[in-house]
């Protein structure tokens, strides 16, 4: 079996070409890559393998009509199995081909199509396309051609010369007209960067300058111009419940409330003006007995909610724009589908040293009977969603979280999420998520001698790839560390990672025993590790400085002890790179410069550093260094 993929190429930006050429190099069915030249050559700093390049001497002006046919020829003579077709500034989901190819094997139909999701100039999604759907209209890209349909081909050049602009159009029409057998994969795994002015207005947005108006012709149905009203959107509710947060809500309602269809707020006791605040930003608000239970207040508010889809928000939470225009995106294209979309939580740490927790959490899903949230505390729903069915769909958005404030208000929430999670230890023991999130409250409040049997008993309990697991392993071996047994804490790692060997926060945590106990090649391996691991979702709390910055940093602390002075230097950069506010960073360079007396590097440093209020001392400390560095020289 082998597939063609067809890009006619002609001006195109280079880094859209090149992501469109990255596409077809990721799909996960082998595939070989046609690029026809239409008179124009690209310019690409490296060509992916599996590409044969086509050079036509003159373009042809068609719309990238005839560098389809000649390379479609191409391919047939060379016996391929089938052809796809790929614009080079549009580009493919990885399993394009394969779902298509699968599609094509179930059915043995002719001519297979997907569907296709609609993106701006600049490759920000609008939402799903309303007119691809197998039926009226497919797209030259979501078109897949088998041997019993290669006989079309010839539509893209005997088609007359005023149609070539709409030639995807007449090529369907030639389609359907044959009665050729048809199949429509629903999925939507072609990315359309769109230029059409109806695409823009159908998701209520202004269409850039560049964007166009083709022209309707009668014979041609559906066309852009005459695309339907989203009369189907499907309706968001936002959740949430609250108590006591009159000063935080309001920042939450104004950054997501316009995004959203109602907003229902559950109230569980609020002595101060919250609720208040909720109805004047439009909420339906409920009032809900506190019974010791998040899961319950939880559920009240999807009783409440008349959307399609939950999205919920905590009052202590918010949206910056960048992450609205994507949510807003991501609403307006919501599918008719059993799906749970995954968000980032980021929490910043209170030391202005860059660090943020950030964990990912089921944030938007599709409201069903039977689903609802579960746990007293550390309430959970993806495992609800899981067992009903729903597609887990990764997205990047971000949502912003600021908790608790001061040590005082962290200790009493603290001692309040032990309270609940007793409770519920008392009626589910040998539940392995609240074993391990009483292990990690009792750490968190400094009482880790009573840690450990909570944590044995949870790996005991636990399903063997548990997404909390990793945690649990750190935490045992940060507890032998307590006892001083710091063999027996770098072994309980390591078996950590025998089981979870992409976990960045094991690796870290090896590393850093092992710095401590004096095995630095040991140490150093650890940290190299970490910069080389490929990202991977968490679903409990990690410091994000584990994937970013403090492996550079503890690297150039060790060179810099060792003399290696240039491997510090290439570190210390890395980590202000990765967090710019990481302060110990700067230091570190500060103090490597002075040593070799580039001390206009240092004065530049402690230019970075003035302004910041905590910082004056260290700023007088470069100086005073600089100062007498110059001095002696």
């Amino acid at each position: 079996m082998k597939i063609a993929v067809i890009t006619p190429f002609y001006q195109t930006p280079e880094n859209w070409l090149e992501k469109c050429l990255a596409s077809v190099a990721r799909q996960t069915l082998a595939c070989t890559h046609f690029l026809v030249c239409d008179g124009d050559e690209p310019k690409l700093s490296t060509a992916p393998e599996q590409v044969q390049v086509l050079r036509l001497p003159q373009a042809h002006q068609d719309f990238g009509n005839t560098p389809r046919a000649i390379g479609s020829v191409s391919a047939i003579s060379q016996g391929f199995d089938a052809i796809a077709y790929l614009d080079s500034d549009n580009w493919y989901e990885p399993d394009h081909l394969q779902l298509l190819w699968e599609a094509h094997q179930r059915t043995r139909a002719a001519v297979c199509s997907s569907s296709r999701n609609l993106f701006d100039l600049e490759g920000s999604l609008l939402g799903a396309c309303p007119e691809v759907d197998g039926e009226h209209f497919v797209d030259t890209n979501c078109l897949f051609l088998t041997r019993d349909a290669f006989a079309f081909v010839a539509a893209w050049y005997l088609m007359p010369r005023t149609r070539v602009e709409v030639g995807d159009r007449y090529v369907w029409q030639a389609i359907r007209k044959a009665g050729v057998s048809r199949h429509h994969v629903p999925q939507a795994t072609v990315n359309y960067r769109t230029r059409h002015q109806a695409h823009y207005r159908h998701f209520g947005m202004t269409p850039p300058p560049q964007a166009k108006q083709i022209k309707i012709m009668s014979h041609m149905a559906h066309l852009p111009d005459a695309m339907p009203a989203n009369n189907n959107r499907q309706r968001t509710s936002l959740c949430m419940i609250v108590r006591n947060e009159q000063d935080k809500l309001g920042r939450c309602l104004q950054s997501a409330g316009d995004l959203v269809d109602e907003i229902i707020v559950v109230d569980t006791g609020s002595t101060d003006a919250t609720k208040q605040v909720a109805a004047g930003c439009g909420a339906k608000v409920f009032d809900f007995p506190w019974v010791d239970d998040f899961g319950a207040a939880r559920n009240e508010s999807l009783h409440h909610a008349s959307g399609d889809w939950i999205f919920w928000l905590d009052a202590d939470e918010w949206l910056d724009e960048p992450n609205r225009q994507k949510l807003r995106r991501l609403f307006a294209a919501l599918p008719d589908q059993n799906r749970v979309y995954m968000m980032k939580q980021w929490s910043a740490s209170e030391a202005a040293n860059g660090s943020a927790l950030v964990v990912e959490q089921a944030r938007l899903f599709r409201k069903q009977p039977g689903v609802c949230w579960r746990q007293r505390i550390h309430e959970q729903i993806l495992l609800a969603l899981r067992e009903a069915g729903a597609k887990v769909v990764w997205t990047d958005i971000v949502i912003g979280h600021r908790g608790y404030q001061g040590a005082a208000q962290r200790k009493q929430k603290l001692n309040r999420n032990l309270r609940l999670l007793q409770m519920e230890h008392r009626e589910q023991p040998d539940n392995p998520f609240t074993l391990f999130n009483l292990a990690g409250t009792l750490h968190d409040l400094g009482q880790g001698d009573r840690t450990v049997s909570y944590l044995r008993r949870c790996l005991e309990t636990a399903p063997r790839r548990a997404t909390f697991l990793p945690k649990v392993f750190v935490l045992l071996a940060r507890a032998a560390k307590r006892d001083g047994s710091f063999a027996e804490a770098i072994r309980i790692c390591r078996d950590g990672k025998a089981r979870f060997p992409k976990d960045a926060e094991l690796w870290f945590e090896e590393g850093l025993l092992c710095k401590e106990a004096g095995d630095v090649r040991a140490a150093i391996q650890c940290f190299e590790q970490i910069i080389k691991l490929p990202p991977r979702p968490c679903y409990v709390g990690v410091d994000m400085g584990i994937r970013g910055h403090l492996p550079h940093h503890h690297l150039a602390l060790i060179h810099t002890e060792q003399g290696r002075e240039a491997e510090a230097e290439h570190h210390w950069r890395a980590a202000t790179a990765h967090s710019p506010r990481f302060k110990p960073a700067w230091l570190g360079l500060a103090k490597l410069f002075l040593r070799q007396r580039r001390l206009h590097e240092v004065e530049s440093i402690a230019e970075r550093l003035h302004g910041d209020p905590a910082e004056p001392h260290i700023r007088k400390a470069l100086h005073k260094h600089a100062f007498t560095v110059a001095s002696s020289g």
